[in-house]
This record gives structure tokens, C-alpha cells and sequence, in this order.
């Protein structure tokens, strides 16, 4: 029967492939059979297991755990849901959420939209202590659905900002904005992010503001204007950080990253704050209400710096 089996595994994709069909010949139906029954008599168990270390190329350590994990519990998940023994070796540090079918399915469907992300939420999973380990997958979960519900291009380009008109605001604010902004065509634009009109603060040397992006991220661009105090990301990590900010999806993450800017020795500079407006993206909507600080001139400011020991990594709110 092994020998069978072992044969078996190498027609393994093209029985799959055969799921569904309406029809078929006397052989294909014999390989289905033969891997249903495979599956569901218990003396053949072992022959699953087999199957599935070679269709998956599990390590010598990988097997004793797979082995343990699953000895006596159905494999049919692991037939049945693609990229599920992807998502078992994600999870492999963690004994009990390797086991959890619930994880497995979730994972699995999450490493099929992004199949070139295994390596890095494998690593990212080996390094969240255990106790988060639950709210890393939930969180990931949570950002990959809302990217393939509102987001599949993945470009933002349903992002809208429900902010003020540049009309409303004071034609003395709007002409310090754009004498200090390096790019003043943009101005009005950037000021339809806020809800509120913008006010100047003058700030010297050695001032110091905020950004976060999604972790693993390239750093901001040198020209993105939008940033923040440390005191107004401490007040939202815990109360829904990317609804205050009105974050569009695609910077939606489990975690992370926190860049600083600093205003260069000898600089002055205007910051203009405002109040983070609402946003919509398809049906998808965030309320705002973060200050945040507009940078009009990056030129003034030392290039983004990623501050390790800042890492964001919310708790999970459904």
C-alpha cells in the first residue's frame, strides 16, 4: 500500500486538478477514490502523513512535530484548504496554535493573497512574544481582508479625504502655507486632510515629529508632508491608531514602524497642525481626530530616521 500511496503523492497535483470535473476516466476516478480513501480509513493515516511530507518537503524536525501534532486528528484540512501546511510551518514555534484548525484556515487563505509574504510573517510570528502571538495573526488577518474587500489593487485609489475646503480657511494662513512650502501647488490639497483649519507653530532646531508605516515598509518618501507629535501616537495606540488617523487601507498593518524627522541645527521652520479629517475608501470609513503636523518643506528636516524601540503593535478590536 505505501508503494501505492508513495505513487500516489507524485499524481497528487493532477488529482487535484480533477476535483470538480463532471466527468471523468475510470483512472482518474481510481486516484480519487484512492486518495479519499487514503483520508478517511484510519489504518491509512500513516500513508496521509506520508503524502503530505513529500508533497510538502517538512525537514526531519518538521516531521517528528507534524507526526505529534497530528497522529491521531483528521488531515483532510490539509488536502482540502491550499497552503494550509504553509501556514502550519508559519506557526511552528507556537505548539498550540499549530494545531488550531481555525489559525490554519485563516493563515492559509491570507498566504494565497500573498504568497510572497511565507517567509517574512513566519519570521515576524518567531519574534512576537507567545501571549501576542494570537492578536499578530488576528491583526494581520483583519488588514489582509479589508485590503481584499476595499483594496485589491492595493494602490489606494479609492482613498478619499473628507476634510475642509482651502476656501474655508484664513487667506493669511494659506499664504504662509505656501511660502513655506516647497511644493506650493500642493498646499491646497494637503489641507483638505484636516477637518480643521490649520494653525501655524514656529518651531527651531531640534524639534522632532512622528510617522508610522506599516512594518517591513521602505521609509517615508522625502516629500510626504503628514506627520506627528510622540504624545498624539501614544494617546491612540491602544483607541483604534489608524481610525484617528485616518489611515488608508494599504497602510493597514499588524505593526508598525516609527520614523523620526528633526528640524537641522541652525533651521526655523512653520508646522502647520490640524485635525486629522474622515475618510472613505469604498465602504470602508475612519472618523480622524489626531492632530497632525504638516511639514511643507522636508528640505529643513534630517531624513527619516527608524526608531527600533518605538514599534507600535496595537491590541486587537473587532
Amino acid at each position: 500500500m505505501r508503494k501505492v500511496v508513495y505513487f500516489l503523492s507524485l499524481l497528487l497535483p493532477l488529482t487535484f486538478s480533477l476535483f470538480g470535473k463532471s466527468t471523468s476516466s475510470k483512472n482518474d476516478y481510481f486516484q480519487i477514490a484512492s486518495v479519499s480513501d487514503t483520508l478517511s480509513n484510519p489504518q491509512n493515516h500513516e500513508d496521509s502523513l506520508l503524502i503530505l511530507f513529500e508533497t510538502n518537503h517538512l525537514d526531519s524536525l518538521e516531521r517528528i512535530n507534524f507526526t505529534s501534532d497530528f497522529q491521531g486528528q483528521s488531515l483532510r484540512l490539509f488536502f482540502d484548504e491550499k497552503g494550509a501546511s504553509d501556514a502550519w510551518k508559519v506557526c511552528f514555534v507556537d505548539d498550540s496554535l499549530r494545531k488550531t484548525e481555525f489559525v490554519l484556515r485563516k493563515t492559509a487563505i491570507f498566504l494565497a493573497r500573498n504568497r510572497t509574504k511565507r517567509d517574512l510573517i513566519k519570521n515576524e510570528f518567531q519574534h512576537t512574544f507567545k501571549k501576542d502571538r494570537s492578536t499578530f495573526l488576528c491583526r494581520t488577518w483583519w488588514a489582509d481582508s479589508l485590503k481584499s474587500n476595499f483594496d485589491t489593487l492595493g494602490n489606494s485609489s479609492g482613498f478619499k479625504t473628507l476634510g475642509i475646503d482651502a476656501k474655508e480657511v484664513k487667506k493669511s494662513i494659506l499664504e504662509d502655507m505656501k511660502i513655506e512650502a516647497s511644493a506650493p501647488q500642493f498646499v491646497e490639497l494637503i489641507i483638505n486632510s484636516g477637518k480643521s483649519a490649520p494653525k501655524k507653530v514656529e518651531v527651531n532646531g531640534g524639534y522632532v515629529l512622528y510617522k508610522v508605516i506599516p512594518k517591513g515598509s521602505s521609509p517615508p518618501s522625502l516629500f510626504t508632508p503628514f506627520w506627528a507629535k510622540l504624545e498624539e501616537l501614544n494617546k491612540y495606540i491602544v483607541d483604534e491608531l489608524e481610525q484617528r488617523f485616518g489611515l488608508p487601507i494599504v497602510s493597514h498593518s499588524a505593526k508598525y514602524d516609527v520614523y523620526k524627522i528633526q528640524l537641522k541645527e541652525g533651521k526655523t521652520a512653520v508646522v502647520f497642525e490640524s485635525e486629522v479629517a474622515e475618510t472613505s475608501e469604498k465602504q470602508y470609513k475612519t472618523t480622524g481626530g489626531a492632530i497632525q503636523s504638516l511639514v511643507l518643506d522636508r528640505s529643513k528636516w534630517t531624513s527619516p530616521v527608524l526608531m527600533a524601540e518605538l514599534e507600535i503593535f496595537p491590541p486587537f478590536k473587532k
